[in-house]
């Protein structure tokens, strides 16, 4: 399966990449790459209808990309993005990356695994050269800033992008726990992934904001409460349906794990300040 292919090929530069570094700092580098793509994909994918990924895994054609869209953009472009800067790989390797994804992609046009709308080939070489080069300043931030409340902040925003979307979107799309309700558009499932993405956004700055200033254990316990009362509201409204209230315990629990997993990953960041 293609898309199995791009998961292998980024666990093998996952493991090259560790080995280089030495580190487990370079797991809150490749999710904070991760958050970046997020972003990207959020406005060009869910939003402009940009591309479609077809990996024929589940029978919602929405979610179905959403999967194909996590082992593309998820997997494969971030390790790269960690690959070329621990390795220090200049301008040549960066290009020859660019071209290599370009091949990816008329490769998976040829297979029928993925469809572009108005986005071309093209794009895809010119865009991923800038974000190389920011993975580069990334890293620089991660090995040099975090002493620094704001670069700290940053970081953690984008990390918590990818993990509390990822565990949102098993729990409610893929388990079938809930269901957001945005009348935004015709099709209620991309509907429901846009109010995911604009949950997660929003949770981010609080999740990042708790976790960079090392708020305690019971503080975290106390946004816990907050985000179960704010499901509790969305579901009152209409805005979330499930089958069971106590499905609104198992998002929390979901979203607190996020939350509780970024704590981790900021010690991991400042082991002297733990």
């Amino acid at each position: 399966m293609p898309y199995l292919g791009l998961v292998v090929l980024s666990l093998i530069l996952t493991v090259f990449s560790w080995r280089k570094t030495g580190s487990l700092r370079f797991l809150p580098f490749h999710l904070c790459l991760s958050g970046l793509v997020f972003v990207f994909d959020f406005v060009v994918f869910v939003l402009l209808d940009s591309y479609r990924y077809t990996p024929r895994l589940v029978k919602d054609p929405w979610f179905d990309g959403v999967l194909g869209g996590i082992a593309s953009d998820g997997f494969i472009v971030p390790a790269a993005g960690v690959f070329l800067t621990v390795y220090r790989i200049g301008w040549p390797g960066m290009a020859a990356a660019a071209l290599a994804f370009m091949g990816i992609e008329i490769l998976f046009l040829s297979l029928g695994v993925y469809a572009d709308n108005w986005w071309n080939v093209l794009y895809t070489g010119l865009s991923l050269p800038v974000f190389f080069l920011i993975a580069r300043w990334i890293w620089r931030l991660i090995r040099c800033r975090m002493d620094r409340a704001l670069p700290r902040f940053l970081i953690l925003y984008f990390v918590n992008l990818t993990l509390q979307f990822s565990l949102v979107f098993l729990y409610t799309s893929l388990l079938g726990a809930l269901h957001y309700r945005l009348p935004w558009f015709a099709d209620v499932s991309r509907g429901h992934i846009v109010f995911i993405n604009l949950c997660v956004l929003a949770d981010s700055l609080l999740f990042a904001g708790a976790a960079a200033a090392g708020v305690r254990r019971m503080g975290l316990f106390v946004i816990t409460g907050i985000l179960l009362a704010v499901n509790l509201l969305l579901f009152k409204y209409g805005l979330i349906r499930t089958p069971l209230v106590t499905n609104l315990l198992g998002l929390t629990l979901v979203q607190a794990a996020s939350l509780f997993l970024l704590t981790a990953f900021r010690r991991l960041l400042t082991p002297r300040s733990s």
